[in-house]
């Protein structure tokens, strides 16, 4: 994973560093031109929506993040403020239930996923190519963190992972609480 930090602060200086750290992102990743540039328009975009929605952030950290089996597989809140989040490829993204149907105690003592989440509850996910943003246990008013967790890894016939969460799957844009 890459990564570039921001100060949120600023409209059009943040646009131009949110650019440049992107393109230098992409750069490094050396990814097929067509989907460095759909990153970049995306990063850029989404980067601004988020400091513009988190202003009270110190600061707006943009990543590339390259996923094989290595995934957040078990149910959690995220410990920032907020996270917009899209996946390139795969079959879902993003998976995510309701507050009524989590157990809390469980999900923060060490509970395995079927202790966390209530048996047979509706399961959404976010669908590839989607735009999530998640608020986060830090968020300052309002919800307190989406409970959610990585859709399950997926296998080829020969036994590679199916999707991005191999090869180049997702940006994800992190804002620090203030």
């Amino acid at each position: 994973a890459r990564s570039r930090h921001h100060d949120v602060q600023g409209g059009r200086e943040l646009a131009q560093r949110l650019h440049a750290s992107t393109v230098a992102l992409l750069e490094e990743a050396a990814l097929p031109a067509q989907l460095s540039e759909q990153l970049l328009e995306d990063a850029c975009s989404i980067g601004l929506s988020v400091g513009r929605m988190c202003s009270f952030a110190r600061s707006l950290e943009v990543k590339l993040e390259i996923f094989g089996e290595s995934i957040c597989s078990r149910w959690h809140q995220d410990s920032y403020a907020g996270r917009a989040i899209v996946s390139y490829t795969g079959v879902t993204a993003t998976e995510f239930v309701d507050h009524d149907d989590v157990d809390f105690y469980a999900m923060r003592n060490g509970g395995t996923n079927t202790d966390i989440i209530r048996p047979g509850c509706d399961v959404g996910h976010v669908d590839v190519g989607d735009i999530l943003f998640m608020k986060g246990k830090h968020f300052p008013e309002g919800a307190s963190g989406l409970v959610h967790k990585s859709p399950k890894v997926r296998y080829h016939p020969d036994g590679r992972v199916v999707g991005l969460r191999t090869t180049a799957r997702t940006r994800r844009l992190r804002v620090s609480r203030a």
